[in-house]
């Protein structure tokens, strides 16, 4: 019986270390050095999951943990990785799809092994036989000569740092003589479809750590920009309108700017960003947030509860958004703060609880249209109003809220 009792134990203490589903991976080496965790990587839907400080740290980058967010951040030279707790993942600011996301694991920050290691540029590869998995970089830091450059080349050294804000890019590049600079300003943006980038020469000054220059058009000076170089990351600030927009820019190169910018037009071919000013869809869509959103491929893939973005019908130059609440050829009404489809009640979790909203219909959707409302039911210009929403002014469905008070994804 003891030895029963035993067996019973151990397994019951491997349930607790390792949540169900997760299978314990083996070794696994770093150009040929094996690499240690103080969890032990664990293998889910076929990905390995290794603590994210640990194999960052390992491959030379800098780890930033910010709990508010849930979010964890890799730097390394001109490469930033960044990952959501359960949610999205991104590499310089380019969103990338992950069979399976970043996860707390044992109070651990448990992370896809071969996504941070090739987004590092690494290279990955697994040897079934001996169950290693091996991991070889490309760069090592023991093994490159010194820069035996005199000081005078200072005088001549050249810049460049790149951001990356959703749909838009940034690049900047300068060379200094002395504590003065001269440099050119690359801007790249696609919304909508449509594409605008520039190209404009500033001047400035560096002493130190800190850095204030002055982007000109055509001879003509049109903003003063500061900041400040720490830790090789470049934070540039500037005033405009009375509001303070800020950009944090990465060590990079021309061509990682050219590229970074190719990856952006394929992202953002089939999404669309927009401010979002209004409290019509509160408390969901705070106020001044804003929105991105994926064009349609299959209209009739929309469904009840969807949040889209609209031409507003009264004024089509107006983007909209709103929930879903009713299809074509069905019937809806409110009544008593409740939602009735065809008679039946229909639950809507999404609002505040003990939300209170004048009655309406019943009244029949046409095909082809749509009854929209927002979340915020007393302060929303919707279908109450309006009418039926024609399908051919949706433009797609919101797929991602960034609430800009707090400079967090929502959604």
């Amino acid at each position: 019986m003891s030895r029963i009792v035993l067996i019973m134990l151990v397994v019951i203490t491997c349930l607790a270390l390792f949540p169900v589903g997760l299978v314990c991976a083996t070794t696994v080496t770093l150009n040929g050095e094996t690499l240690q965790f103080d969890i032990p990587p664990t293998v889910e839907n076929g990905r390995t999951l290794v603590p994210m400080r640990a194999i960052s740290e390992a491959l030379g980058a800098s780890v930033i943990w910010d709990e508010s967010t849930q979010t964890v951040i890799a730097i390394k030279d001109s490469t930033e990785v960044k990952l959501v707790i359960g949610d999205a993942a991104y590499k310089n600011g380019v969103p990338v799809k992950l069979d399976v996301p970043a996860k707390i694991i044992n109070d651990r920050t448990m992370v896809p092994l071969r996504f941070i290691s090739e987004a590092m540029g690494c290279t990955v590869n697994w040897d079934d036989s001996r169950q290693i998995i091996t991991i070889s970089s490309t760069d090592n830091p023991a093994e490159t000569p010194p820069n035996n450059d005199d000081k005078s080349s200072k005088s001549s050294q050249q810049n460049g740092y790149l951001a990356v804000h959703y749909n838009k890019v940034f690049y900047i590049t300068w060379t200094e003589s002395g504590t003065k600079l001269k440099g050119e300003f690359h801007s790249f943006q696609i919304n909508n479809g449509e594409i605008m980038s520039a190209q404009v020469p500033f001047e400035g000054t560096k002493n130190g750590p800190d850095i204030s220059i002055t982007v000109h058009y055509q001879t003509v000076p049109v903003i003063d920009i500061t900041g400040s170089i720490k830790h090789g990351v470049l934070n540039l600030q500037y005033a405009e309108n009375d509001e303070l927009t800020k950009f944090t820019f990465r060590p990079s190169s021309l061509d990682d700017y050219t590229k970074t910018v190719d990856e952006v037009k394929k992202t953002w071919q089939d999404q669309d960003i927009y401010s979002f000013p209004g409290g019509s869809m509160e408390p969901t869509i705070p106020a001044g947030s804003c929105i991105i959103v994926k064009k349609y491929q299959n209209i009739n893939s929309l469904k009840r509860g969807d949040i889209i973005a609209f031409k507003y019908p009264l004024d089509t130059k107006r983007v909209f958004a709103k929930r879903v609440i009713g299809l074509g050829g069905e019937t809806i009404s409110l009544k008593d703060s409740h939602l009735f489809i065809n008679g039946l009640e229909v639950p809507e979790e999404y609002l505040p609880k003990d939300l209170q909203f004048s009655d309406y219909g019943p009244k029949t959707i046409p095909d082809g249209m749509y009854f929209v409302m927002g979340d915020n039911r007393n302060n929303s210009d919707d279908s109450r109003v309006w009418g039926f929403l024609p399908q051919d002014l949706i433009t797609g469905k919101v797929i991602q809220i960034i609430d800009n008070t707090k400079n967090e994804s929502l959604k």
